[in-house]
């Protein structure tokens, strides 16, 4: 599970049991002046899929950090890799670089991306990046069984 403790202060990794079996976590500061931008990225492993949280803002100061999570996964040959942005706060250019990044790296992992909001959903849009990976507006909709669209074989119903 990768995320940030409250005091921020503290560094680590490990390996920490869940109900769902383990979880990757990795805890750190940045910056002094990025404060609560900093993003909480928590690595979940499912039967059916990885799914990679990210809440907070994701910018070009905090992406790297997010970046690293997300290719790490992708790389990790899962079938299935979901980029949870639903408590994303401010989606900026770099955090919609990490989307185009992910694709291209995933060869046969497919790579699903969940936005339910504006803040979300709306870049994505905008740069058509939604064309390239397939869009859902909720965690449940992206872990569901692709279901192709009529006229695209193999891509998932977006929202």
């Amino acid at each position: 599970m990768v995320g940030r403790l409250d005091d921020g202060q503290s560094r680590g990794m490990g390996v920490a049991a869940s109900g769902r079996g383990e979880v990757e976590w990795m805890v750190s500061s940045g910056p002094e002046e990025v404060g609560d931008s900093e993003p909480v990225v928590v690595v979940e492993p499912r039967q059916d899929a990885t799914v990679v949280h990210v809440a907070g803002e994701l910018d070009m100061l905090t992406a790297p950090q997010v970046e690293a999570a997300v290719l790490r996964e992708v790389r990790s040959a899962a079938d299935v890799i979901v980029l949870d942005l639903s408590r994303v706060t401010f989606l900026g250019l770099q955090g919609l670089s990490i989307i185009v990044v992910a694709q291209e790296e995933a060869g046969d992992t497919e790579v699903r991306v969940v936005a339910s909001t504006p803040v979300t959903l709306r870049p994505l849009q905008l740069t058509q990046i939604d064309r390239l990976v397939d869009v859902y507006g909720s965690l449940a909709e992206a872990l569901a069984p692709a279901t192709p669209q009529p006229g695209e074989p193999g891509r998932s119903v977006r929202q």
